[in-house]
């Protein structure tokens, strides 16, 4: 996001600002000031996770769609975001 404003000054500092060229007095100045902010911060951040359990660890482990549902709703609870999880087969 690209944007730009306009600061006027005089010489007791800071008068005011606004989004397009202003009128100034003789004892003021204006100061554009252009803007730029990464598109990046106003999208929520991905979190993804993988959780493997294979064979060697001797015990069969079951993750039922309750325990999916939980997971979902604790990160909801923590961070505000919405959140996906999505079970697949194993390869071997």
């Amino acid at each position: 996001m690209k944007d730009r404003i306009v600061l006027v000054f005089n010489k007791k500092g800071f008068e005011r600002a606004y989004k397009t060229a202003p009128v100034v007095k003789p004892s003021e100045v204006a100061i554009e000031i252009s803007i730029e902010v990464a598109d990046a911060l106003f999208q929520r951040p991905q979190l993804r996770a993988t959780l493997k359990v294979d064979e060697s660890a001797g015990t069969k482990f079951e993750l039922t769609p309750a325990m999916l549902s939980d997971m979902t709703q604790a990160v909801k609870i923590g961070t505000g975001m919405d959140v996906v999880i999505e079970m697949s087969q194993s390869d071997t």
